[in-house]
Protein backbone atom coordinates (compact mmCIF):
# COMPACT_ATOMS: atom_id res chain seq x y z
CA UNK A 1 0.00 0.00 0.00
CA UNK A 2 1.41 3.51 -0.80
CA UNK A 3 1.07 5.77 2.16
CA UNK A 4 0.02 9.41 1.97
CA UNK A 5 3.83 10.71 1.62
CA UNK A 6 5.76 8.90 -1.13
CA UNK A 7 8.30 11.12 -1.29
CA UNK A 8 11.99 10.24 0.00
CA UNK A 9 12.70 12.38 2.82
CA UNK A 10 15.87 14.81 1.66
CA UNK A 11 18.27 15.89 4.11
CA UNK A 12 17.72 19.12 5.54
CA UNK A 13 20.40 22.15 3.54
CA UNK A 14 21.78 24.23 5.11
CA UNK A 15 21.35 28.11 4.25
CA UNK A 16 23.88 29.88 2.42
CA UNK A 17 24.97 32.23 4.52
CA UNK A 18 24.92 35.72 2.19
CA UNK A 19 28.87 37.27 1.45
CA UNK A 20 29.09 40.00 3.21
CA UNK A 21 29.52 43.25 0.61
CA UNK A 22 31.65 46.22 1.18
CA UNK A 23 28.74 49.09 1.03
CA UNK A 24 30.51 51.86 -2.02
CA UNK A 25 31.79 54.35 -0.85
CA UNK A 26 29.47 57.59 -1.11
CA UNK A 27 30.55 60.32 -2.96
CA UNK A 28 30.69 63.80 -1.19
CA UNK A 29 28.34 66.10 -2.79
CA UNK A 30 31.41 68.56 -2.98
CA UNK A 31 33.01 66.55 -4.70
CA UNK A 32 30.04 65.98 -7.60
CA UNK A 33 29.18 69.64 -7.89
CA UNK A 34 31.44 72.33 -9.38
CA UNK A 35 32.51 75.39 -7.33
CA UNK A 36 29.35 77.81 -6.25
CA UNK A 37 31.98 80.84 -7.38
CA UNK A 38 31.90 79.55 -10.96
CA UNK A 39 28.08 79.26 -10.91
CA UNK A 40 27.85 82.53 -9.58
CA UNK A 41 29.99 83.85 -12.32
CA UNK A 42 28.08 81.37 -15.33
CA UNK A 43 24.90 82.68 -14.08
CA UNK A 44 25.93 86.72 -14.01
CA UNK A 45 26.79 86.63 -17.39
CA UNK A 46 24.46 88.05 -20.40
CA UNK A 47 22.16 85.55 -21.76
CA UNK A 48 23.73 85.90 -24.99
CA UNK A 49 27.34 84.82 -23.63
CA UNK A 50 25.79 81.90 -21.50
CA UNK A 51 24.56 80.19 -24.47
CA UNK A 52 27.77 81.14 -26.84
CA UNK A 53 29.76 79.31 -23.63
CA UNK A 54 27.44 76.59 -24.08
CA UNK A 55 27.62 76.27 -27.70
CA UNK A 56 31.27 76.34 -27.40
CA UNK A 57 31.36 73.06 -25.30
CA UNK A 58 29.16 71.94 -28.01
CA UNK A 59 31.18 72.37 -30.20
CA UNK A 60 34.65 71.01 -28.20
CA UNK A 61 32.34 67.42 -27.67
CA UNK A 62 31.54 67.63 -31.44
CA UNK A 63 34.97 67.94 -32.43
CA UNK A 64 36.34 64.88 -30.49
CA UNK A 65 33.23 63.21 -32.24
CA UNK A 66 34.68 64.04 -35.67
CA UNK A 67 37.99 63.89 -34.91
CA UNK A 68 36.81 59.97 -34.16
CA UNK A 69 34.83 59.88 -37.25
CA UNK A 70 37.49 60.94 -39.18
CA UNK A 71 39.41 57.98 -38.39
CA UNK A 72 37.24 55.17 -39.55
CA UNK A 73 38.65 53.58 -42.64
CA UNK A 74 37.38 55.55 -45.60
CA UNK A 75 36.81 52.09 -48.12
CA UNK A 76 33.63 50.89 -45.15
CA UNK A 77 30.96 52.59 -47.11
CA UNK A 78 29.41 56.22 -48.53
CA UNK A 79 27.23 57.02 -45.52
CA UNK A 80 30.70 56.68 -43.67
CA UNK A 81 31.95 59.85 -46.14
CA UNK A 82 28.58 61.41 -45.41
CA UNK A 83 28.86 61.10 -42.14
CA UNK A 84 31.79 62.79 -41.87
CA UNK A 85 30.13 65.79 -44.16
CA UNK A 86 27.36 66.19 -41.73
CA UNK A 87 29.50 66.02 -38.82
CA UNK A 88 31.83 69.24 -40.57
CA UNK A 89 29.10 70.79 -41.44
CA UNK A 90 27.69 71.12 -38.27
CA UNK A 91 30.91 72.03 -36.15
CA UNK A 92 30.85 75.05 -38.99
CA UNK A 93 26.77 75.93 -38.25
CA UNK A 94 28.04 75.60 -33.93
CA UNK A 95 31.12 77.80 -34.63
CA UNK A 96 29.24 80.43 -36.45
CA UNK A 97 26.30 80.81 -34.04
CA UNK A 98 28.92 80.70 -31.01
CA UNK A 99 30.89 83.72 -33.00
CA UNK A 100 27.53 85.21 -33.60
CA UNK A 101 26.02 85.60 -30.06
CA UNK A 102 29.28 86.85 -28.91
CA UNK A 103 28.83 90.14 -30.86
CA UNK A 104 25.63 90.97 -29.29
CA UNK A 105 25.73 93.68 -26.49
CA UNK A 106 25.55 92.57 -23.26
CA UNK A 107 22.25 94.18 -21.91
CA UNK A 108 20.81 92.19 -25.04
CA UNK A 109 17.74 90.29 -23.49
CA UNK A 110 15.89 88.15 -25.54
CA UNK A 111 11.73 87.93 -25.37
CA UNK A 112 11.03 85.33 -22.96
CA UNK A 113 7.86 83.51 -23.67
CA UNK A 114 4.87 83.58 -20.38
CA UNK A 115 1.69 82.43 -20.41
CA UNK A 116 -1.29 83.48 -22.56
CA UNK A 117 -1.68 82.63 -26.27
CA UNK A 118 0.94 84.23 -28.37
CA UNK A 119 1.88 86.46 -25.28
CA UNK A 120 5.79 87.49 -24.83
CA UNK A 121 7.30 88.89 -21.75
CA UNK A 122 9.51 91.37 -22.94
CA UNK A 123 12.85 91.12 -20.03
CA UNK A 124 14.00 95.12 -19.36
CA UNK A 125 16.68 96.07 -17.36
CA UNK A 126 17.41 99.55 -15.60
CA UNK A 127 19.99 101.00 -18.10
CA UNK A 128 19.16 99.41 -21.07
CA UNK A 129 17.59 101.39 -23.97
CA UNK A 130 13.88 101.25 -25.07
CA UNK A 131 11.52 102.23 -27.98
CA UNK A 132 8.17 103.09 -27.83
CA UNK A 133 6.54 100.61 -29.62
CA UNK A 134 4.77 101.02 -33.37
CA UNK A 135 0.87 99.94 -32.36
CA UNK A 136 1.45 102.85 -29.62
CA UNK A 137 3.21 105.92 -31.51
CA UNK A 138 0.18 107.34 -32.09
CA UNK A 139 -1.06 107.96 -28.21
CA UNK A 140 2.75 109.70 -27.67
CA UNK A 141 2.75 112.26 -31.16
CA UNK A 142 1.29 115.52 -28.89
CA UNK A 143 3.56 114.71 -26.27
CA UNK A 144 7.08 113.20 -27.61
CA UNK A 145 8.43 114.34 -30.68
CA UNK A 146 9.17 111.80 -33.13
CA UNK A 147 12.94 111.61 -32.48
CA UNK A 148 12.48 111.13 -28.47
CA UNK A 149 10.68 108.06 -28.85
CA UNK A 150 13.53 105.89 -29.85
CA UNK A 151 16.90 105.72 -27.47
CA UNK A 152 14.64 105.86 -24.01
CA UNK A 153 17.13 104.90 -21.55
CA UNK A 154 15.05 102.65 -18.55
CA UNK A 155 15.80 104.19 -15.15
CA UNK A 156 13.78 101.81 -13.49
CA UNK A 157 10.58 99.05 -13.32
CA UNK A 158 7.79 99.51 -11.09
CA UNK A 159 5.73 96.20 -11.47
CA UNK A 160 3.90 97.14 -14.69
CA UNK A 161 5.55 100.76 -15.22
CA UNK A 162 8.65 101.87 -16.44
CA UNK A 163 10.90 104.66 -15.37
CA UNK A 164 12.77 106.42 -18.33
CA UNK A 165 14.38 109.40 -19.71
CA UNK A 166 14.49 110.48 -23.27
CA UNK A 167 17.70 111.56 -24.86
CA UNK A 168 17.00 115.03 -24.06
CA UNK A 169 16.87 114.36 -20.65
CA UNK A 170 13.06 114.25 -20.13
CA UNK A 171 11.95 112.16 -17.25
CA UNK A 172 8.67 110.00 -17.64
CA UNK A 173 6.62 106.62 -17.24
CA UNK A 174 5.57 104.36 -19.40
CA UNK A 175 3.19 101.37 -19.87
CA UNK A 176 5.49 98.40 -20.19
CA UNK A 177 3.90 97.11 -22.86
CA UNK A 178 3.91 100.42 -24.36
CA UNK A 179 7.98 100.09 -24.70
CA UNK A 180 10.10 97.95 -26.30
CA UNK A 181 14.18 96.90 -26.47
CA UNK A 182 15.81 99.66 -29.62
CA UNK A 183 18.18 97.02 -31.13
CA UNK A 184 18.54 99.37 -33.97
Amino acid sequence: MATANNKKPTPATKPVPAKPTAAAPKADVDDITEEPEAKDEFSKLPPAKRVAVRLGNEVNRLTKQADAIANWPTEATGAVQRAKERVTEALDALKSAASALVTLPDDYRPRVASAGKNNTKIELLPGSLVRITDKRVGEYEGILEPDQMRGIKVIEIRGNKVVATTKDGVKAMFARGHVCPDVG
